[in-house]
């Protein structure tokens, strides 16, 4: 029996390439949940309080709470990226405690000890049920946003949507990427094979919870971009369109490391705490 090299190619791959599409229908290439977690802030040294929040559909939000060490600067309210989960994102900002703020971080439905299924339209509906509740729990003391790549890219989408920026004294993006459907192509690009699908696939992406069109809504609350020139996760150039659309007043801050990698930099750490002392008096 002989096989021809185009029938080789089929039968391997186009199974492949069909899973691929089938999981950018299905939302898949946007969340990478891990369950339960590996550890806490307590198993570093860090008291925290852990609380539930109900979203609008009943799921239970978790929140950890971490207090300032002294006297505090104010509060950050934390989203993460999309893989693993709170336990896997700690290193990224407990060092915010140590610098005087306090933190809350948020855990996505499906992450964690979430029951639920993870979902776009719904994380992106339950930030902004977490962005009411922390303008109303935190009051009289300075209040910020940090987002990291996904988180960057919902929280910012939420709080420009909603027009709940103006509640804040400042927000800071890193690695948020501009648009769902542009992310998912150049993602599929980076290999000749799922790259043939990039182009059905993006479409497939969900639509209408693209950060680059409403970016301008965080104006006037002070926006902090950062982003990586060395990121192979989301393009610097993300960064660069984000920055042209944002409106004043907004800082751009590159820094030479990875994905994500901001807080490795002990001068990108430096620059973040100035813009938080600036926005914060």
């Amino acid at each position: 029996m002989f096989v021809t090299v185009s029938e080789r190619f089929c039968r391997r791959f186009l199974p492949l390439l069909a899973l691929l599409l089938l999981q950018a229908c299905a939302g898949n290439r946007v969340f990478y949940p891990e369950t339960g977690f590996r550890q806490t802030p307590a198993d570093l040294g860090y008291q925290y309080r852990q609380r539930q929040l109900a979203a609008a559909d009943g799921t239970p939000l978790s929140l950890w709470q971490v207090p300032a060490s002294g006297e505090s600067q104010g509060v950050i309210l934390y989203f993460h990226g999309n893989a693993r989960n709170l336990a896997g994102n700690l290193h990224q900002v407990l060092w915010l405690a140590d610098a005087g703020y306090e933190l809350v971080m948020m855990e996505y439905r499906g992450y964690g000890d979430s029951p639920a299924e993870a979902d776009l339209a719904h994380s992106i509906d339950d930030i902004g049920r977490v962005l009411d509740w922390f303008v109303a729990s935190y009051p009289q003391q300075p209040r910020f946003v940090l987002g990291q790549s996904l988180g960057a890219a919902m929280a910012g989408f939420a709080l420009a949507s909603s027009g709940s920026a103006g509640h804040f004294d400042g927000v800071v993006l890193d690695a948020a990427f501009a648009g769902y459907r542009r992310i998912m192509r150049e993602v599929l690009a980076r290999h000749w094979l799922t790259g043939l699908l990039r182009y059905p696939a993006s479409l497939a992406m969900p639509a209408g919870y693209d950060l680059l069109p409403v970016i301008d809504r965080i104006s006037p609350t002070p926006l902090l971009i950062m982003h990586g020139d060395n990121d192979r996760v989301v393009d610097y150039a993300h960064a660069l369109d984000l920055y042209r659309a944002a409106a004043e007043p907004k800082q751009l801050l590159t820094y030479h490391q990875r994905h994500i990698q901001a807080f490795a930099d002990a001068s990108a750490r430096q620059l973040l705490l100035l813009f938080l002392q600036q926005h914060g008096d």
